[in-house]
Parts: C-alpha cells; sequence; structure tokens
C-alpha cells in the first residue's frame, strides 16, 4: 500500500460507494429521528475527513461517514493546529466520547488524536466536543480522526462508561468520578483506584464477566496534562470478575513513560459503543493480538478474537491479514461501506517495542485497515488492539 496516496485511494472507496452511503445516511436519519428524548439522550458519530479545513469556519464532514440520533447534521472546526470542535446538536452533555486518529497522510502519519473535553453548546442546545491531535513526538498536527458520543438512560445489555476525573488521587485508593458522567447499566456507581503513577484499575460493579464473555473496552486519553499534552491511554489487563467488571489502563507520555492522565472509557458487551438496542444497528468487534519478535510477518503471527467478539451478523468470523509487519487488515461479517471505527491500543506500559496503532481506512473490500509504530516510530515487534465498528 502507498501510504502517499491514501487520501486519494480513500476518495476512490467513497465515490464507488457514494450512492449507498447516501440511501444508508437517509435511512439512518428517518430511524434516528424517533431516538431523541426531552432530557438529551442520543448518540452521534462522525469522520472527521478534512484536517486541514479553514481556521473558525465549520464544514459538513462526510455524511455517509456520520450520524446523530436526532436527525441533526454534526458540523466540525478546525480552531487551530490540531484543534477540532466537533459539534454534536440535540445530544445533552453528560455522556462520553470516544475519539480514535485515522489515516496515514499528512504532517505526521504516526499522528494521535485525544479528548480534550465536551461541553454543552453555548448557542443551543447539544454538545461541543473538543479534539486534540500531535505527532508521535508531541507537537500539535492537522489529522483525521474518528470521533463517537454517546449519553444514554438505559441499555439492553451489561455495558457502562466512565471519566477518570481525578488523575492524581492516591495510590490505592478507591475514588468516585463525576457522577454526572458516567454510566453502568445495573445501577452501580463505577470505581477507579490509581495503583501506580499512571496506572489506574476502573471497576464497574454488577457488569461482571469471565473467561470467553463477548466483550469489549474503548479508552481515550482526556485532557492536556502539564507533564505532556500528548499524553495517551490504552488498556493494560483484565482483572474482571463474575460480578464485576475490572479493567487496568495505562497512560503515557509521548516518549513511553507513565504519567498521571484522565481518560474516558466504555464498557458493553454484545452491542455497540452507542450501547442502543441490540438490532438497531449494524455492529461489530474483536481484539488483535500480534508478534513479530521472531521476523514473523506471516499470516500465524496474528491471532484475531473469534469467540470473545460481537457480530451482528454471527454466521461468519473476523479475520486478519497480515500486510507486513505493524500494517494490517480486519476483515468483520459485515459490510463496512459507511459508520464509525474506533481504536484502542492495548499492552503498551512499560514495552517500546508495542506498537500504538490507528485507523488507516475502511471499506467492505480491504477491511479495517490498521497502521501500527513503536515508541521510535518503527514497526513494532508486538502489536495489540481492539476495534469496533457501527453503521
Amino acid at each position: 500500500m502507498d501510504l502517499r496516496n491514501g487520501k486519494l485511494q480513500r476518495r476512490r472507496v467513497l465515490t464507488r460507494i457514494g450512492v449507498v452511503a447516501a440511501v444508508v445516511a437517509s435511512a439512518l436519519t428517518v430511524a434516528y429521528a424517533a431516538r431523541a428524548d426531552a432530557a438529551g439522550h442520543g448518540y452521534a458519530y462522525v469522520w472527521a475527513d478534512n484536517a486541514t479545513s479553514a481556521i473558525g469556519v465549520a464544514y459538513v464532514p462526510s455524511t455517509g461517514y456520520q450520524a446523530n440520533s436526532t436527525g441533526a447534521q454534526n458540523t466540525i472546526t478546525r480552531t487551530g493546529t490540531g484543534v477540532y470542535t466537533v459539534r454534536f446538536p440535540g445530544i445533552g452533555a453528560f455522556g462520553t466520547a470516544t475519539v480514535s486518529a485515522y489515516g496515514t497522510f499528512g504532517a505526521d502519519p504516526d499522528a494521535r488524536c485525544k479528548v480534550m473535553n465536551w461541553v454543552a453548546a453555548a448557542d443551543s442546545f447539544g454538545t461541543q466536543l473538543t479534539v486534540l491531535c500531535h505527532t508521535r513526538a508531541g507537537a500539535p498536527v492537522d489529522s483525521t480522526f474518528t470521533a463517537l458520543y454517546t449519553y444514554v438512560a438505559a441499555s439492553p445489555t451489561q455495558s457502562g462508561y466512565v471519566w477518570n476525573d481525578q488523575p492524581s488521587s492516591p495510590f490505592n485508593r478507591t475514588i468516585t468520578p463525576s457522577r454526572l458522567y458516567q454510566f453502568n447499566s445495573a445501577g452501580a456507581t463505577n470505581t477507579i483506584a490509581r495503583t501506580a503513577t499512571g496506572v489506574y484499575a476502573v471497576r464497574l460493579p454488577r457488569i461482571g464477566h469471565v473467561k470467553g464473555d463477548s466483550w469489549h473496552v474503548a479508552v481515550t486519553a482526556y485532557g492536556s496534562p502539564a507533564a505532556d499534552p500528548s499524553t495517551f491511554c490504552s488498556g493494560n489487563g483484565d482483572l474482571s470478575t463474575a460480578s464485576d467488571a475490572i479493567v487496568q489502563i495505562t497512560c503515557l507520555t509521548s516518549a513511553g513513560a507513565p504519567v498521571n492522565s484522565s481518560f474516558t472509557l466504555t464498557y458493553v458487551e454484545s452491542n455497540s459503543l452507542l450501547l442502543d438496542p441490540v438490532g438497531t444497528h449494524v455492529a461489530a468487534y474483536t481484539n488483535v493480538g500480534c508478534d513479530h519478535s521472531g521476523g514473523s510477518v506471516g499470516p500465524g503471527s496474528c491471532s484475531i478474537a473469534t469467540t470473545t467478539g460481537f457480530d451482528t451478523n454471527p454466521a461468519a468470523d473476523p479475520t486478519i491479514e497480515v500486510l507486513a509487519q505493524g500494517e494490517y487488515a480486519v476483515h468483520l461479517a459485515v459490510p463496512l461501506d459507511a459508520g464509525d471505527v474506533q481504536l484502542t491500543t492495548w499492552f503498551t506500559a512499560s514495552n517500546p517495542t508495542r506498537g500504538r496503532c490507528k485507523i488507516v481506512f475502511w471499506n467492505s473490500f480491504d477491511g479495517i485497515r490498521v497502521h501500527c509504530v513503536d515508541n521510535t516510530g518503527a514497526p513494532p515487534a508486538f502489536a495489540s488492539f481492539a476495534i469496533a465498528f457501527v453503521v
């Protein structure tokens, strides 16, 4: 794959599926319009497809790759280098957001994106999400990205979300993060304990799982810590029991050193990251683990979850292609010609040879392309990541 032509290739894909995307978007608008409520519950997603839009001028991102449960149209405004405001009209501001960097073109093919904050829109009912993008070395950079936002009152499957708003809490002391910005489908209160610098155990009571269950976690770093504004966070372990979901999260500086940081986390079983009624959307998620430490880049160097993932088309299992060391194509059993993809990197703590991964592009023919590099920008010896798709 010629990374320099990534954007052109994406445009060709969009042209090929333009008619399909328009039909899908039209149908989704009708379906979503009925899902708004007085409390502002709802969900939305976007693909920010214009990294260098005019500063201060809102644009409408690709309509085939955005949705809003109120039927409204989402917009994006670049406010500075690597700083973007995503507006989700009609949806209340007490939900949670997930952001993933996209593409391998532009100023830095290894750019990362994160959540700065989200607030109620000042001029109308809705939510404004601010996204920050940085180079691998930590400098602000313009980048494309995907963003997903959800604010729910209930979920049909075990699920929850939480915002770690106390990143420097005392070691091993259980804290209750903001109740306004957390959700637990069992009605329990989620908690967090910082166990070391930049290491957190997130507990979601009464929605636990056992080995072999179908569950997924999405994590995005939040805020702009003084120690390193480009801090990123990843999953680092499953400590769950049958009663409680417990996920370990690690946050690192751009150089790979542990650092205290806020983050958002969404946990879900057998459903999409929107946490909406099952069957409302086509959705899938899966986990990938790759080991190239012995020099192998063949099919056997990577494994993909087939029994612990989720797919609204259960007739077929996901598969993975190893295109090169650090370059992968994940194929799901659902159509991939619209919608949203979120990616969470796993197991980066204290291991600079571990890959930091991002989305390159996706479509039904090529699958979801993923690009990973180690702490120096080289192809990684190991790569572990989780991806979730919804449309």
